[in-house]
């Protein structure tokens, strides 16, 4: 007597296969994130230290331009211990803040778009797979690569957001390797 082959269970639908998919990836985003704040955490406990080494790796600039003045300026307070930041820097800090902190906002709002549009386009495909299992057409293919794109650009742009952030609460090392 013959059985009838039993059901598979194990069967992921593809709900659930998204759904593993963004666990995953906000996972290894979410190392990532920490493996960074562990890797600044020295610098905060002792800045100097970190900026004695950042000032040392440069070299010297041209004399008599506006970096050697900064670099001096850097290098007179790193090396005098005192938390009072010269005013040649204070002036670029300003600059520095005023610049990121336009860039992270603008970033900001476009990936908030972008999180926006990628959450009704895989809501949309979530729908349509739990009435059509059957074949995909040309419209649920565009869909999906829609919804990797929008989910790849707002990453990018959480990476943008949280680069030019940091730049503005913390301008010291950019200004001193960049001017």
């Amino acid at each position: 007597m013959k059985r009838a082959p039993k059901a598979d269970t194990r069967k992921w639908t593809f709900e659930k296969k998204v759904y593993f998919s963004f666990w995953a990836l906000s996972l290894m985003v979410g190392a990532l994130f920490a493996l960074t704040v562990l890797a600044n955490a020295t610098n905060v406990v002792d800045p100097h230290h970190g900026f004695t080494l950042l000032v040392d790796s440069l070299g010297t600039p041209n004399a008599g331009t506006q970096k050697y003045q900064l670099y001096q300026a850097f290098n007179t307070w790193i090396q005098s211990g005192i938390p009072n930041i010269p005013a040649v820097a204070q002036n670029r800090f300003l600059e520095r803040i005023s610049f990121n902190s336009t860039k992270a906002l603008v970033s900001g709002v476009l990936m908030v778009v972008f999180i926006v549009v990628s959450i009704r386009i895989w809501n949309l495909l979530i729908k349509q797979s739990k009435a059509n299992e059957a074949k995909w057409r040309l419209k649920e293919n565009a869909l999906l690569i829609s919804g990797v794109a929008t989910v790849s650009f707002s990453l990018l742009l959480l990476v943008i957001v949280v680069a030019n952030m940091q730049a503005a609460v913390a301008p010291i090392a950019l200004t001193l390797l960049y001017g």
